[in-house]
């Protein structure tokens, strides 16, 4: 397979576009989220599960309080650094047409990264149950 997919370009536009989007319009998103949105079902039985106080953390992030946001929910930290890991190498390799950008970016979206992201998340679901013990507001 040599690209992702057969115009890149594109793609990385229109991902460009939804994320600058996302940026002007993701604290009320959030909003209506935290308002509107049931409780997860984990906490009906006293746990959080891997995604609980996400959009929180969402919230607080788009208002500066990114110490409070990383209490909320650590992983969606990781999580975060790596999809800025992922659009930037995107936009330079793909955009610009730099090989080793593109190269980089192809390693960080291989399905074995992806893979071991998802077992991260699910061993951080199992930890913060077990070890963590701080209840969500």
């Amino acid at each position: 397979m040599k690209t992702l997919f057969k115009n890149s370009k594109i793609i990385v536009i229109t991902i460009d576009f939804l994320l600058i989007s996302f940026t002007f319009f993701g604290k009320f998103i959030a909003e209506l989220m935290i308002k509107y949105i049931p409780n997860c079902p984990f906490r009906n039985y006293g746990l959080l599960c891997p995604s609980c106080g996400g959009t929180r953390a969402v919230y607080l992030i788009f208002n500066g309080n990114f110490i409070v946001a990383f209490n909320y929910n650590q992983y969606f930290f990781l999580l975060a650094f790596y999809i800025i890991a992922v659009i930037i190498f995107a936009n330079i390799g793909y955009l610009f047409r730099i090989k080793a950008a593109e190269a980089i970016f192809k390693k960080i979206t291989n399905y074995k990264i992806i893979i071991s992201l998802a077992v991260l998340w699910l061993i951080f679901g199992i930890f913060r149950n077990l070890f963590l013990n701080t209840p969500l507001l």
